[in-house]
């Protein structure tokens, strides 16, 4: 798996791996994440959008893992 901030259909230069408009960008304590819904109404990180490499190493925000509450980004 990569993890990037450069979304996989500009690294691999393919056009089937499209997003599919499902994603949002939400920021949560000051972390800017990708997000996608799933069936039980929790929240799965696609990846971290960050400058910092602090925010990478939290485990809380690894991509993978769901998140219930979230904070829309205006």
């Amino acid at each position: 798996m990569i993890y990037s901030i450069m979304p996989l259909e500009i690294i691999l230069k393919n056009d089937d791996l499209k997003v599919d408009g499902l994603s949002e960008i939400i920021e949560v304590e000051g972390i800017k994440l990708e997000i996608k819904s799933n069936e039980n109404g929790q929240y799965i990180i696609n990846r971290i959008i960050s400058s910092d490499p602090f925010d990478y190493l939290n485990p809380k925000f690894q991509p993978g893992n769901t998140i219930e509450t979230i904070y829309h980004l205006k």
